[in-house]
């Protein structure tokens, strides 16, 4: 590595080109019979490129990095925790990776693990994080953050102030909404390219994902979830502060903007599960797809809730809009399945089916004067379409057209008359719902699983 200094010789400030001999990297290993007793101590003394490994065993600190480049690893063989209920990790340097280690934060009354604005290039990977009394994982805005095959749960607030032993003492038990309080499984600034990929999310009072709850500047842009599953059902025993029984969380995704003029921000969703989100403390929405953004989703099944896509502009007399496309989505067992709402939205759906059990397609609120709606190849089970959506392209039809309806099987049978019914006009998607080719034939099927002769 190369770096520049200012260096005084005889009165004259000059540069000197200073050369750093390249330092072979360490494996520090972290153990009761190892070099290192604590991880803490093993991150005193690391550098760029180390790695620490950490043997199996349960490791009571609170952690900080102290220099950029350095890879924390769980042995493989066993389970490695790591609790404080005064946070367990706060990520202070770029290049740092979390490997397969169970993150615990004892319901404290700090995020589980925090990763602060120079943390370019955090990477989360085959780790858990669970038990935290505020957010699980906190970022602020980083760039280049990967979170993938990892698991996040029990990310649970109420009005305790503090919540640091299991079972959490009783301030409240907390079983309406004017006790909750939103603990995130992600909550994330102004960030960029943000990764949370594989991943599931479950447990929690606020969302599974949340972008930018400060709404600043500069906004957040380029999240991808991808492969991801999100969910919430109801308490099975007293935890966090909150009563059995209860569904404490709000929403899967929830995005937020600064109202101000600047080109939208982009999240993709693909390949996606999102449930359990109704019937809870919150009305709940799995999608919250809010204010200035421009979201491409593709592969998404949502069941299990209140309203599956909400779609909001920042309100009636903004020029910001959601601008929101949708291929392969299933929706079913639902109230409504797409709400819209708060300005001039765009709202593009292609290739999707709206299943049984769902209450209303859509529910056009009135201050969302002009908002348009292209449907193409959309499969509606039931006796009409609704007016939203017109054409020759889109079709309604009985359950008798799906290999097995009632269950929420909505792959078409030999005889369904959705099969070589679509539109090759526009643009097509190159995959189905199961990830399997499209035009299977001459012409594409309706809905969002293609039949595959």
């Amino acid at each position: 590595m190369f770096r520049l200094r200012a260096v005084r010789v005889a009165g004259v400030l000059t540069t000197a080109l200073l050369v750093h001999p390249q330092v072979e990297a360490v494996e520090r290993v972290v153990g009761s019979d190892a070099s290192y007793a604590t991880i803490g101590a093993a991150l005193e003394v690391a550098r760029a490129g180390d790695v620490i490994r950490i043997r199996p065993g349960t490791y009571r600190e609170s952690l900080q990095s102290l220099a950029p480049g350095v890879t924390l690893q769980g042995d493989p063989g066993g389970k490695v925790v790591i609790a404080a209920s005064s946070g367990v990790f706060d990520i202070q340097h770029a290049d740092i990776e979390l490997q397969n280690v169970i993150v615990d934060g004892g319901f404290g009354s700090a995020d589980a693990l925090k990763v602060r604005t120079a943390a370019d290039r955090f990477m989360l990977r085959g780790v858990e994080v669970r038990r935290s009394g505020h957010d699980c994982i906190d970022l602020e805005a980083p760039r280049d953050v990967t979170i993938t095959d990892s698991v996040i749960h029990h990310c649970l607030r109420t009005a305790n102030p503090d919540c640091g032993e299991e079972p959490c003492p009783p301030v409240v038990r907390c079983d309406d909404n004017d006790c909750r309080r939103d603990a995130h499984g992600i909550a994330a600034g102004a960030v960029r390219r943000l990764r949370i990929i594989n991943t599931t999310i479950h447990t929690f009072s606020g969302d599974a994902v949340q972008v930018d709850a400060d709404r600043g500047q500069p906004a957040w842009d380029e999240v991808t979830i991808a492969g991801c599953e999100f969910r919430l059902a109801p308490l099975d025993a007293d935890v966090g502060g909150f009563a059995a029984g209860v569904v404490p969380g709000e929403n899967a995704v929830d995005t937020k903007t600064p109202v101000v003029d600047g080109p939208p921000s982009r999240l993709t969703i693909r390949d996606t599960i999102a449930s359990g989100f109704g019937g809870g403390l919150v009305r709940n929405a799995a999608f919250n797809l809010k204010e200035n953004v421009a979201v491409d989703i593709d592969g998404v099944t949502v069941y299990d809730s209140q309203i599956a896509f909400r779609i909001r502009g920042a309100n009636a007399k903004s020029p910001f809009r959601a601008a929101v496309g949708l291929r392969n989505v299933v929706v079913f067992d639902v109230a409504t399945a797409f709400r819209y709402e708060g300005g001039r939205n765009t709202i593009a759906l292609v290739n999707s089916t709206i299943g049984r059990d769902v209450g209303q397609v859509f529910d056009a609120r009135a201050s969302a004067p002009g908002t348009v709606i292209n449907a193409r190849n959309v499969l509606v089970v039931g006796d009409a379409l609704p007016p939203q959506i017109t054409g020759a392209t889109n079709l309604a039809i009985s359950a008798r057209g799906f290999i097995d309806a009632l269950a929420h099987d909505y792959h078409l049978s030999a005889s369904s008359p959705a099969v070589d019914r679509g539109s090759n006009a526009g643009e097509i998607p190159e995959r189905d719902r199961d990830g399997r080719p499209r035009m299977v034939g001459e012409t594409i099927d309706l809905g969002a699983f293609e039949y595959q002769r």
